[in-house]
């Protein structure tokens, strides 16, 4: 919830100052969406709900994470690792946040307890989107700027469901985080 809100945090500024891009990103498939009309269902549902998160988790927790807490400390190699998480998402803020919650994870249960929180949210977010999806196999919808700009409370709704509960989760899950050195 906290990164589709974030979403329409940073893109409804956007569709004031650049229409025609976010009215594009609006209505371009994504590429969870191309891995399903590519073929097998299933598949793609195994790519984006196990090995995806695994392969990253791996990667940014697993690896990255793991070498820069011992050369900068734990905060600062969270956020490293968080930034460059949201970086490589191309969406930065619900992914940055996320970042944080995976790293949080990663110390307070190790790799598998990270990969797990990353594998239910990407269920989630796979959910979510589904709801949007015309499964009757026509074209989708097109979605117009006007009214995405006008649909700008179900982004302060998601924040304001998401943010106390991703804050209590850093605040309570903060203690992991007592630097290494």
């Amino acid at each position: 919830m906290f990164r589709a809100g974030a979403v329409w945090l940073v893109f409804l500024p956007l569709s004031r100052w650049y229409p025609d891009y976010v009215e594009r990103w609006l209505n371009e498939q994504s590429a969870i969406e191309q891995l399903f009309t590519l073929g097998n269902p299933a598949f793609a549902l195994l790519l984006i709900v196990v090995a995806f998160p695994l392969v990253e988790e791996i990667a940014f927790r697993g690896l990255m994470l793991r070498k820069l807490d011992g050369a900068l400390g734990r905060r600062a190699a969270m956020v490293a690792s968080a930034l460059l998480f949201a970086v490589l998402h191309a969406e930065w803020l619900g992914h940055f946040v996320i970042g944080i919650v995976f790293c949080l994870l990663y110390f307070r249960g190790g790799l598998w307890l990270a990969a797990a929180g990353h594998m239910l949210n990407n269920l989630l977010a796979l959910l979510i989107a589904s709801m949007d999806q015309d499964w009757t196999g026509n074209a989708p919808a097109f979605y117009p700027l006007a009214s995405f700009q006008a649909d700008w409370w179900v982004g302060a709704l998601l924040l304001l469901a998401s943010v106390p509960a991703v804050l209590f989760f850093i605040v309570r899950h903060g203690t992991a985080v007592a630097d290494s050195a």
